[in-house]
């Protein structure tokens, strides 16, 4: 006998409380199991369409670094936003990410590990988009580096991190155009120039910080959801391997964390779409939930799933029947 998880319990109530507008079948009455498994956290977020891929114009990085004081700090003390606006070319504009939530015109943050913060700035100029890195130098602001771009027309995602582990924290940032496609680039600041060290397209993008482990700090990793054609997101998690950003050995608790949560979300806001339910499927397989994935087979294949779906059903069937199997 079959006995689902807590988890899929809750997906069952709220597809049972949704039944009375919909066309699904009856399903038997589930027992909680006395010691329940640990209920992934939900993630509650919104995935474009699938874009077509597009290759956006080459990046030139530079190293900018002037001699010059550009903005003085004595006497009065100043807003820091103000003095790097004044830095800017005539008629640029500033750019601010879309995410993270909250995001700011001038960064602030320390990306060279020697304690003090650098001022990040994104803006346009000559139909360029410019990130600038400003570096206090006694009493001064001076422009350290600059990344130009072009091909894009706003900041989907920007962040921080040391991806690479070398003691300096990365530029992250996810680049949007008029199209739903989005392009990751991640620069790393060394004592000369500025280099990319990583690029990939994507539709949602996770930053997943390092957590202790063993009583180690794990390396901190990115998650890059991109939508399939068979409406299922193919999702690569990365970190750095010591040359480039690389698949993780082992990705079911991301799959267990975050996407189970997600497609479960999708099925309680629309519980009679069978592709929501072969998503679902999918998602639990890969999180190794096979008994759960077999019981969303069984019911997203009761909704009438067109002669291609009901496949892509049969094949995930034969996976999941494989892998209890050999269980």
């Amino acid at each position: 006998m079959i006995i689902p998880s807590p988890l899929f319990i809750a997906i069952i109530a709220a597809t049972l409380r949704f039944a009375g507008k919909s066309d699904l079948p009856k399903l038997p009455k589930l027992k909680r199991l006395s010691s329940p498994r640990p209920r992934p956290q939900k993630v509650t977020v919104k995935l474009p369409n699938i874009p077509n891929p597009l290759e956006p114009l080459q990046t030139l990085v530079k190293n900018v670094v002037s001699s010059t004081p550009l903005a003085n700090l004595t006497g009065k003390k100043e807003d820091t936003t103000s003095l790097i606006k004044q830095l800017l070319p005539d008629g640029s504009e500033i750019l601010v990410s879309q995410f993270p939530p909250g995001g700011r015109e001038i960064q602030l943050e320390d990306l060279d590990g020697d304690g003090e913060n650098e001022a990040i700035v994104t803006y346009t100029a000559d139909q360029e988009i410019v990130t600038s890195i400003y570096k206090k130098e006694n009493t001064a602001w001076v422009r350290a580096a600059e990344i130009k771009n072009s091909g894009y027309d706003k900041i989907h995602y920007m962040n921080f991190v040391d991806i690479n582990a070398d003691g300096r924290k990365e530029v992250i940032i996810g680049w949007d155009t008029l199209e739903s496609t989005k392009d990751l680039h991640i620069y790393s600041w060394g004592d000369q120039d500025v280099q990319r060290i990583a690029r990939h397209t994507y539709n949602k993008l996770e930053l997943l910080g390092g957590t202790k482990k063993n009583n180690k700090n794990s390396k901190p990793g990115i998650a890059l959801w991109t939508l399939e054609s068979n409406g299922v997101h193919s999702i690569n998690v990365l970190n750095w391997n010591g040359s480039e950003l690389a698949p993780i050995s082992d990705s079911t608790p991301y799959y267990m964390n975050s996407v189970v949560p997600y497609y479960s979300q999708k099925i309680e806001q629309n519980p009679g779409s069978a592709n929501n339910w072969y998503c679902l499927t999918d998602s639990l397989i890969k999180a190794k939930m096979m008994e759960d994935a077999l019981m969303s087979i069984n019911v997203g294949m009761s909704l009438n799933p067109d002669a291609v779906l009901r496949e892509n059903f049969l094949a995930l069937r034969k996976t999941i029947m494989s892998e209890l199997n050999r269980n």
